[in-house]
């Protein structure tokens, strides 16, 4: 009779764990706040996230990895691919910003004529940003918000508040490594807030 007591609470155990192992293993299992982005899942090019990698872009949009990483990287010298996540790109192609291949990937799906590269004042990278909008361009995932706030004469605690980031958040952490901490965030929040208080 002294088993049977046991039967309950260790059934439920072995129901609650193996179901969240068996929704691990099969990719349904999401805490992250990104989702599973698969081949026929349509994705608009304002959906394209620096946390996701060409594939799953490519994917999403109906547009051939290939031409995505001919278009980030025609030499082919940063040696991309299908796996590399945008966030690390910018490491890897010097000038990238994904906000800026948004325009150039939404040329390509909607059809509609690219904005005409200008240089920026980062060390002459082509932007296809609007001409007086120079800072943004140089804020790149390997920069933190103490880098950001000081290259452009902004008050720290301004520049987390703009950001829609929490006040404790690290200032010292990699902006790269933020969207990994905070899955809502993208790199492009900073630029902006940089466009606004500056």
């Amino acid at each position: 009779m002294r088993t049977s007591v046991w039967v309950a609470p260790v059934a439920s155990v072995v129901v609650l764990f193996g179901s969240v192992g068996i929704a691990n293993l099969t990719g349904d299992w999401v805490v992250s706040g990104r989702t599973t982005v698969v081949a026929g899942q349509q994705l608009g090019v304002d959906d394209v996230k620096g946390w996701m990698t060409l594939q799953q872009a490519a994917d999403g949009l109906g547009v051939p990895v290939a031409e995505i990483i001919g278009m980030i990287d025609p030499s082919g010298a940063a040696g991309l691919t299908p796996g590399t996540a945008f966030r690390d790109v910018e490491s890897l192609v010097p000038g990238f910003a994904l906000s800026d291949f948004r325009e150039q990937l939404r040329s390509r799906v909607e059809g509609t004529p690219a904005p005409a590269p200008s240089v920026a004042a980062s060390g002459g990278a082509t932007s296809t940003r609007p001409p007086g909008d120079d800072a943004a361009p140089a804020i790149t995932g390997q920069m933190t918000l103490a880098e950001v706030a000081r290259a452009n004469g902004i008050d720290l605690g301004e520049l987390v508040t703009a950001c829609g980031l929490p006040p404790d958040v690290d200032t010292r952490t990699t902006l790269k490594d933020l969207t990994d901490a905070y899955p809502s965030f993208e790199i492009q929040q900073v630029r902006d807030a940089v466009a606004q208080l500056s």
